[in-house]
């Protein structure tokens, strides 16, 4: 191996370490980014669930305050306050 060789393989080597160094900070950087965007994610579903509640009491609210209606939005016969 002359000179030139080693001097091109070494050379090589410190390209390749630089190179695998900035890879590595990218996937520190991409997994940050995907911890961030699945916190995100969760906080959002956890959100939704809390919408769908409240929108499932606010119906069963509105339905138990007019006894004459059905959930189909019929009406019923109403005896003493109580559907029939």
């Amino acid at each position: 191996m002359g000179p030139k060789t080693k001097t091109l393989t070494a050379l090589q080597r410190r390209l390749d370490a630089i190179a695998i160094d900035q890879l590595r900070k990218e996937v520190v950087m991409l997994r940050e980014r995907l911890d961030r965007t699945e916190a995100r994610a969760d906080k959002a579903e956890a959100e939704a669930a809390r919408a769908w509640e409240c929108a499932d009491e606010w119906r069963e609210d509105y339905f138990d305050a007019q006894p004459g209606l059905t959930t189909s939005g019929k009406l019923v016969p109403v005896v003493g306050g109580h559907r029939q």
